[in-house]
């Protein structure tokens, strides 16, 4: 189980356990994401980890989709590390909906 609860954005953190660590053949990933406030308004052209998905999908579509756009990094980071995430959910909560709580199964993929 990869328990990921920063103050701020995850994915340096998740970027750091993919890069580094040997997962595993099944693993859980569980965030607590408060990247979302600073996307309320705009940011996602000034952080780094979310400028290739504002360049690509706009920068108000980064907050309104963030759950899609966490499903889709996580996906990508799993993937290159030889996993496949076979199951995901999540759900925004907080003071207005400004934090992020998603999960994941993966598994690793002998064919990557």
């Amino acid at each position: 189980l990869v328990d990921v609860d920063p103050y701020g954005q995850p994915w340096p953190t998740l970027e750091a356990v993919f890069e580094t660590i040997e997962l595993a053949e099944t693993a859980a990933v569980a965030v607590n994401d408060g990247l979302r406030q600073k996307l309320k308004y705009g940011g996602a052209w000034q952080v780094e980890t979310m400028q290739p998905f504002a360049q690509r999908y706009g920068n108000d579509h980064v907050y309104t989709h963030y759950l899609d756009i966490c499903q889709e990094y996580l996906t990508t980071l799993a993937e290159q590390a030889g996993y496949t995430v076979t199951a995901f959910g999540g759900y925004h909560c907080g003071h207005a909906q400004q934090m992020t709580h998603y999960g994941a199964l993966l598994e690793d993929n002998p064919n990557a």
